[in-house]
C-alpha cells in the first residue's frame, strides 16, 4: 500500500471534490443545453476522440443525477462549432476540478506520484492544460508518466526505469484494479503539449473488445 507524504493539500488544475461518482448512462437530450456543465469524458469504449490503449474521449453533458453525450441538435442549438464545444469542455473541466487537491503519495519504492481520485471527472482530468508543469513542480522530474485505471482516478509519475514502473503497475492493480468504469491499465506520456499512449510493454487494457466503431462526436 502506497504511504501518504507529509506534502500534500497542493492546488492543481486537477484533483478531487466531495461530490459522489457519476455513472453514465444512456439518455437522451433533454431542454437547451446548459454550456457550463458541458465536460469531456474519458471512457473505454470506441467514441469520438481516441487517446490510445483503448481510452477514447466523449463530450458529455452533466444533467445533474446523470450524464449523458452531447448531441448533434444541442450543439447546433448552441450555436457552437466542435472546436468551441472541446475548448469550452475543457475549460469547464478546468473550473470543476480546479479547486480540488492534489494528493501527493510515496510508492513502496520510494519514489514519490500525484493522484486525483473520488470524482467522476478524475480520469478526464488528465486533459487538463497545464498538468505537466504542475505536475513536473511537484514531484520534480519532467519524464513523466500517467495512469488512468477507472474514471474515478490519476495518478502521474516519474517515468522512471523498468523496475519502477513495473512496482507502479502492482501497485495501481493492487489498489485500485477494481474501480467502478474500468478504463485501462497501460500507462500514458504526459508532455507539456499533449498526451501520447507510453510505449513500454504491459498487459491488455480492459473494457470492450473486438472491432472499434469509427471516431464521432455526438450521441445519436
Amino acid at each position: 500500500m502506497a504511504k501518504k507524504k507529509k506534502k500534500t493539500g497542493t492546488k492543481s488544475p486537477a484533483t478531487k471534490k466531495e461530490r459522489p461518482a457519476k455513472k453514465r448512462p444512456a439518455r437522451k437530450a433533454e431542454g437547451p443545453l446548459e454550456r457550463e456543465r458541458l465536460y469531456p469524458y474519458v471512457a473505454a469504449h470506441a467514441s469520438t476522440w481516441e487517446l490510445g490503449h483503448g481510452a477514447f474521449v466523449d463530450l458529455v453533458v452533466d444533467r445533474g443525477s446523470v450524464v449523458s453525450n452531447l448531441s448533434r441538435a444541442e450543439l447546433e442549438a448552441a450555436g457552437l462549432d466542435l472546436i468551441e464545444a472541446r475548448e469550452l469542455a475543457i475549460a469547464n473541466l478546468a473550473a470543476e476540478i480546479g479547486q480540488v487537491q492534489a494528493q501527493v503519495y510515496e510508492a513502496p519504492e520510494g519514489f514519490p506520484f500525484l493522484m486525483w481520485d473520488s470524482h467522476w471527472l478524475a480520469a478526464s482530468s488528465l486533459l487538463l492544460p497545464g498538468l505537466h508543469a504542475f505536475a513536473a513542480q511537484q514531484l520534480d522530474a519532467t519524464k513523466l508518466l500517467a495512469s488512468i485505471p477507472h474514471r474515478d482516478a490519476l495518478l502521474i509519475f516519474p517515468e522512471g526505469d523498468a523496475a519502477q514502473r513495473a512496482a507502479m503497475a502492482r501497485m495501481i492493480e493492487e489498489n485500485e484494479g477494481q474501480g467502478d468504469a474500468p478504463i485501462t491499465a497501460e500507462f500514458f506520456a504526459l508532455l507539456p503539449d499533449r498526451v501520447l499512449p507510453f510505449a513500454g510493454k504491459r498487459r491488455p487494457a480492459p473494457g470492450p473488445r473486438g472491432k472499434t466503431a469509427p471516431p464521432r462526436w455526438f450521441s445519436e
